[in-house]
């Protein structure tokens, strides 16, 4: 059967009938139109909230990459209430890292790049480790490397 109805009779139309009454997380509360009665207990980094750590640092994302000709790259960040400034003490078994040091940026992460020997004195576990202003220290982050 043929309808005399045309497209534009077809068409759908959404409409909103209501919002969901859902609560907004504790501790922030952002109304229609983005008034807050609150502050968030957390700082914002980068766009994500990255909440305070209290007590010692935490060294995480601990990594090392070989690059050309012996040179290494080690990284990783620092969680604590003050991360940025804060001076990463290398060691372990590499000859080569002993009392190495790099400093964190403001968002705690840091990067040293190094000349390794390839003779096998700087096989071993490489460690990396901070103390906040306050003295307390961090873990002892880890890695297997071998430049030889």
């Amino acid at each position: 059967m043929w309808s005399s109805r045309t497209s534009a009779d077809r068409r759908v139309r959404l409409g909103l009938e209501s919002l969901d009454a859902r609560n907004a997380p504790s501790g922030y509360h952002t109304d229609f139109y983005g008034e807050s009665d609150s502050e968030p207990d957390f700082p914002q980094v980068f766009g994500y909230y990255r909440p305070e750590v209290e007590g010692a640092p935490q060294i995480t994302n601990f990594v090392a990459s070989a690059r050309i000709g012996g040179i290494w790259e080690f990284s990783g960040d620092v969680v604590c209430d003050s991360p940025g400034g804060l001076t990463i003490t290398f060691g372990g078994e590499p000859e080569s890292l002993q009392g190495v040091t790099a400093v964190t940026d403001e968002n705690g992460h840091f990067t040293l790049t190094i000349s390794l020997l390839t003779n096998g004195s700087d096989d071993g576990l490489a460690t990396a480790q901070t103390t906040d202003s306050e003295g307390r220290e961090s873990n002892v982050a880890s890695c297997n490397i071998h430049p030889s």
